[in-house]
């Protein structure tokens, strides 16, 4: 039910899409964030911590879950829909990909 929630974010914003068709976003956490945990263990590159009084989600390492999930696993997780697309932060498939890999190098 989260990505169905989430994709009615959509509504009045002209989404983009990733070659394989599926939507290209940035991700942030809105103010109505529960501070739950439950976004935190599947983030595959580790870029959610928890801030005060709410989690946020760091651009610089989130690659939107590119290489790893169709869906953001954070999206999927949340329990209350707060995770939402962020257009300060659109990136390529490709910078998303590449920044996927160097993560996991780590």
């Amino acid at each position: 039910m989260g990505d169905l929630l989430f994709l009615a974010h959509l509504e009045g914003v002209k989404p983009s899409y990733h070659d394989n068709g599926t939507l290209k976003m940035a991700l942030i956490i809105l103010e109505d964030c529960i501070a739950c945990d439950a976004c935190v263990p599947p983030c595959p590159t580790h870029s959610i911590v928890a801030d005060d009084p709410i989690y946020v989600i760091d651009p610089k390492t989130c690659t939107e879950c590119v290489g790893f999930a169709e869906i953001p696993t954070c999206v999927e997780a949340c329990p209350i829909d707060c995770i939402i697309i962020d257009n300060d932060y659109i990136e390529s498939d490709e910078d998303l990909l590449e920044k996927y890999k160097k993560s996991q190098e780590q």
